[in-house]
C-alpha cells in the first residue's frame, strides 16, 4: 500500500548523505530479519486490515491519510500485465497533480 498526504510525492528520494545498504553490517541485517519475521507473523500476508484490498483508492483511511493500493512491480508479479500496472500508477500520478 502507498499512503500519501498532500505535498508528498511518490518519487521523492532520500538525501545523498543518508546511510545506504552498504553501511549495514551482518549483525544489523540479522536483527532486521528477525524484526521483519515478527512483523510478518503479527500482520500476516493480508496486511494491516486483515483483508486483501482491491487496487486503487480505498474506502477506509489510516488515521487521516487516504490509501491507494498499487500492483506490485516485482518480476515475481509478472502475471499482472504492464498496461494494467501502468494504468494504476498513472491514476495515482494524476490524482497527485502530475
Amino acid at each position: 500500500m502507498v499512503a500519501a498526504r498532500p505535498g508528498l510525492r511518490a518519487d521523492q528520494r532520500r538525501a545523498a548523505n543518508d546511510s545506504g545498504s552498504s553501511d549495514l553490517r551482518k549483525a544489523d541485517l540479522a536483527v532486521s530479519a528477525e524484526r521483519l519475521e515478527q512483523i510478518a507473523a503479527e500482520l500476516r500476508p493480508e496486511g494491516a486490515f486483515r483483508e486483501r484490498p482491491e487496487l486503487g483508492f480505498q474506502d477506509r483511511r489510516l488515521a487521516d491519510t487516504w490509501l491507494f493500493v498499487l500492483p506490485s512491480t516485482s518480476p515475481a508479479n509478472a502475471v499482472v500485465p504492464y498496461e494494467e500496472r501502468l494504468r494504476w500508477f498513472t491514476a495515482l500520478h494524476d490524482h497527485l497533480g502530475g
